[in-house]
């Protein structure tokens, strides 16, 4: 049965609407309900007037307090140091030390800037090193913005009050303090810090404080100080002190500063104070990182052994690499009794060491006087590190001997002896090419050399000097020298060239020498070029040790040589020729292309033409004076006049000389132990040459009052003599009667010259020869002789 919906209570609606989701309508209708998101919303609202009533019941609460407060500070400090503790307990845990703080209040800043003051006095930090602030003062403007902060401290651990600093408070500040400060007890100190709205802040810091230790920046060595005076005031660091000591060296009167430490530019480091201590110490400084304004090589592996004792400036950047040209280094220094090994173009082993080192903008110098292998030595060394970079500049000045020489291993020749006295200077330029300017006073310096006469004795004023470069020990050159010794005078150059050096001599004037020349010097030891002047003298013995065997004279291995020559006068060792010219080219295996021309009492010749296909040498002389030549030569005085040939073959000149030829000399006359001259029309001499031994067979002297045959030996080393031969008397008649048919033979024999001949011998040395007659050879016939020879041969 219907029932009216009219007729049901409202609970029942109420039901079937929770039931539904919807109010009561018309039949077949759903009437829409409050919606959840409606709900919430009414919630937030509620929420935030209830949240605006708390901020506004607390604000009302904070400007009563802040009034309350504030008419309290009218009336003086307000203690807070009920909640003190609520304070340390941060600062220890940051600290990792306990903390404890005394005297905490609040007052009114100054009249002019408001705001407010906190305060304590003391604060005391615990732990192995202990910090005491007797008070510290920290002035905010409202609400919190700090203007003023001022602290001072008694007896404190100066890392620790350092490790305490505010983070907040200048930290770049803090961390420069707290890099350089590694060390140290504060006796007093205050910092006092006010903030300036238009510029940096203003810092101000004083302390006393004792045995410092500082770590400079940039890689500097550590310094220690008994007692330091530390400040910071208009943004610069100054750290000063009597006395101080880092890397073996100690100072006095020191200051340290560092700039722009409270401003974003560029800090600098300036050090100045009295040093004293270890010589190397400095030099390490010096040479090593961060500022290297000399060379770390310029000093051995052992070290500078000595004192050093001046004032010294230095400012560098604090950049993380610094140039030497940055580096700002006054030094003004004595040093004594050092010792060390320096690497200049030279090693130098300088020993008693005593001098002056300065620098000053940009450059250094260095002067003293040593002991270099126990001989005495000055020097002044110039170097730069900063402005123009044109060279570095180095003088010596000392005795040199042979013993000195010796130390460098130059071995002095033996024609010298005494000391000359040399000054050097020398440059390096940018290209690192050192530069040489030789002085060598020759007064105590004596020359002996009797081969060529060059004689200076110990006394007689001398000079050289010389003009050189050199880059390394391969490359160098000396651009000019010039030598004055009396009457001796060379003067030239000695430059690089393709295969060795190329030596040009303006002029060299010896003793009967005067000549130029431009001569190629190989690096074998041989010798091209040309060779002119007006007058040579020849070495004595210079011919002798020219045809002497290589068992004699010492080189089985001629040095190459080839040379153009022209040469107005040759003085040999008696007589001279005039008009040498030609060419010299000689090889490994001796003599290859001779060709001379000159004038001995007329033209005169000497060839060596080049070998055949037999590997063999053609050799010839002409000579229009025989005599002069020969004893010119120092081969023999005992021969004047006549026209001199010789033609030979050279099968071998070294190591031992190889060779067949023959000897003809014109009419000619010969002196022998002291006897009268003997005139010859003719002599012909064949000869064979083996190593030391000449053999002569046939020779024959004729066209004389005599007439002579002979064949032997000669020993070119000793110069002994083994020879036999038949003299004929009377040779014109001799040779007559020896030329009629049967009587001639029977008489003279087949190879003697005339009809009547007696044997000789011939022994002894060229020095001091011995003829033996056999008178009594003459009674025997010529046949008979042939014979008996052909039974028992000499």
């Amino acid at each position: 049965m219907a029932r009216d919906v009219d007729a049901l209570p409202d609970a029942a609606l109420r039901s079937d609407a929770r039931i539904r989701g919807g109010a009561p309508g018309p039949v077949g209708q759903r009437v829409a309900g409050p919606e959840r998101g409606g709900k919430r919303q009414g919630w937030v609202v509620r929420s935030l007037r209830a949240l605006a009533a708390m901020v506004a019941v607390l604000l009302v609460l904070a400007l009563l307090g802040g009034f309350a407060l504030y008419q309290r500070l009218q009336q003086g400090p307000l203690s807070l140091q009920p909640v003190a503790s609520w304070v340390e307990g941060p600062v220890e845990q940051r600290l990792g030390r306990p903390v404890e703080i005394e005297g905490l209040t609040l007052a009114r800043g100054p009249a002019d800037s408001g705001g407010w003051v906190l305060s304590a006095s003391p604060v005391l930090i615990g732990g192995d090193a202990p910090a005491r602030a007797e008070r510290l003062s920290l002035h905010f403007a409202l609400p919190f913005a700090l203007v003023d902060a001022d602290l001072r401290v008694i007896d404190t651990n100066a890392p620790t009050l350092l490790a305490a600093w505010p983070p907040g408070l200048l930290p770049e500040v803090r961390d420069v303090l707290r890099d350089i400060i590694r060390a140290g007890k504060i006796r007093t100190g205050t910092l006092n810090y006010r903030f300036v709205e238009s510029g940096p802040p203003d810092l101000r810091l004083q302390v006393d404080a004792e045995q410092v230790a500082a770590q400079l920046p940039n890689g500097l060595p550590v310094v220690t100080a008994p007692k330091a005076n530390i400040r910071i005031e208009d943004g610069t660091l100054r750290i000063t002190g009597p006395s101080a000591t880092g890397a073996d060296l100690t100072a006095e009167q020191v200051e340290v500063t560092i700039d722009h430490i409270t401003d974003p530019l560029p800090s600098h480091l300036r050090f100045s104070g009295h040093a004293h201590g270890s010589a190397h110490a400095l030099y390490r400084l010096l040479a090593g990182p961060p500022l290297r304004i000399i060379p770390g090589d310029l000093v051995g592996a052992d070290g500078l052994r000595g004192r050093i004792d001046g004032q010294v400036r230095l400012g560098i950047p604090l950049v993380d690499q610094i140039s030497p040209d940055a580096v700002d280094l006054e030094v003004d220094a004595r040093f004594r009794e050092v010792s060390a090994v320096l690497h200049l173009p030279i090693t130098l082993p300088l020993t008693a060491t005593t001098g002056s080192f300065s620098a000053h903008n940009g450059a250094i110098v260095t002067r003293g006087e040593a002991r270099l292998y126990d001989n005495p030595l000055s020097f002044e060394l110039h170097d730069r590190w900063r402005g123009p970079q044109e060279e570095r500049r180095l003088a010596l000045k000392g005795p040199v001997g042979r013993e000195f020489l010796d130390r460098f291993g130059i071995a002095m020749p033996n024609m010298l002896h005494g000391t000359a006295l040399v000054a050097g200077r020398l440059r390096q330029d940018r290209h690192s090419v050192w530069h040489a300017d030789i002085d060598a006073d020759l007064t105590e310096l004596g020359i002996r050399e009797e081969t060529i006469g060059l004689y200076k004795p110990v006394g007689q004023g001398g000079r050289l000097t010389l003009i050189a470069w050199f880059d390394g020990a391969a490359n160098w050159a000396i651009e000019q020298f010039a030598l004055d010794a009396g009457v001796q005078r060379a003067k030239g150059s000695l430059a690089t060239a393709e295969g060795g050096r190329l030596l040009h001599l303006d002029e060299l004037v010896l003793p009967g020498t005067s000549l130029a020349a431009d001569l190629l010097l190989a690096a074998d030891g041989g010798m091209s070029g040309r060779v002119a002047g007006e007058r040579l003298r020849l070495p004595k013995g210079s011919a002798g040790a020219a045809g002497a065997p290589a068992s004699e004279s010492g080189s089985s291995a001629p040095l190459p040589l080839k040379l153009e020559i022209a040469i107005d006068q040759v003085e040999l060792e008696d007589g001279s020729l005039t008009k040498l010219a030609g060419h010299v080219q000689r090889g490994a295996e001796g003599f290859e292309d001779v060709r001379l021309d000159f004038d001995l009492g007329g033209p005169g010749s000497l060839a060596i033409t080049p070998a055949t296909m037999a590997g063999r040498h053609r050799l010839e002389l002409q000579a229009a004076d025989a005599g002069r030549l020969l004893a010119g030569l120092g081969i023999s005085d005992a021969i004047s006049g006549g026209s001199l040939k010789i033609a030979a073959d050279l099968s071998r000149q070294v190591p031992d000389l190889q060779a067949s030829g023959r000897v003809d000399l014109g009419p000619t006359t010969i002196s022998v132990g002291g006897q009268d001259p003997m005139p010859f029309h003719k002599i012909v001499l064949p000869f064979q040459i083996d190593g030391p031994k000449l053999r002569i067979d046939g020779a024959r002297m004729t066209g004389g009052p005599v007439g002579i045959r002979v064949s032997g030996s000669l020993d070119r080393q000793t110069r002994a003599l083994d020879m036999s031969g038949e003299v004929t008397p009377l040779y014109p008649l001799n040779r007559f009667i020896g030329q009629i048919p049967i009587i001639g033979t029977i008489l003279g024999g087949t190879r003697g010259l005339g009809a009547i001949n007696a044997d000789f011998t011939l022994t002894g040395t060229l020095d001091d020869p011995q003829a033996r007659l056999a008178a009594s050879s003459v009674l025997v016939p010529g046949v008979v002789r042939d014979l008996l020879r052909s039974i028992r041969p000499r």
